[in-house]
């Protein structure tokens, strides 16, 4: 049992997803000079963000717990790092500030259960800042059978059954940044 803002709740099982974490080079030296940590730390810190957005609320009939393994730092093209076989693990998360020109897009790459957390270093303060971070969420979302649905939206207009607007609903999946419902 659990509780729950003072009353017994049952638990919820724990839903643990393993994962390796490669981090491209200019990215971790950058990062760690800038927060003043090491480059494990700030990503094990990222992914505590991840899992509380995951958990926050009642959504969900069980807890996620996304787990770092192990990080390391590469050289090269993060393609390589995107498609590296990973079959000790459930995902593969390869973090890069985009200090190189990237040879593949980022998001989730389901068919080797990869997210490629491609994000510039000195857009809206980089891959670990908070919107970078909801976005990552978001690509945790793919990784569990979650769909964009922003695509969905369908202006009155254009709609000539009854005109009427429809509004995919505000969650993550639609808008990820600043939401995380």
């Amino acid at each position: 049992m659990s509780c729950l803002t003072g009353v017994a709740a049952p638990a919820k099982p724990i839903w643990t997803f393993s994962m390796v974490v490669a981090v491209e080079k200019q990215t971790a030296t950058h990062y760690e000079q800038a927060y003043h940590k090491p480059i494990d730390q700030i990503v094990r810190e990222q992914i505590a963000t991840v899992n509380a957005n995951f958990n926050r609320g009642l959504t969900f009939k069980g807890v996620y717990n996304f787990q770092v393994d192990s990080i390391y730092v590469f050289s090269g093209a993060a393609s390589t790092e995107v498609f590296r076989a990973h079959p000790h693990v459930s995902y593969n998360l390869v973090i890069d500030g985009k200090f190189t020109e990237p040879t593949v897009g980022g998001g989730w790459y389901g068919n080797v259960q990869t997210i490629y957390h491609s994000w510039n270093w000195d857009f809206l303060d980089g891959p670990f800042a908070q919107s970078a971070t909801d976005g990552l969420t978001h690509e945790f979302g793919h990784s569990r059978g979650g769909v964009d649905i922003y695509g969905m939206r369908v202006e009155g207009s254009k709609n000539p059954i009854n005109t009427t607007t429809f509004e995919p609903i505000s969650s993550i999946m639609n808008y990820p940044y600043g939401n995380i419902t």
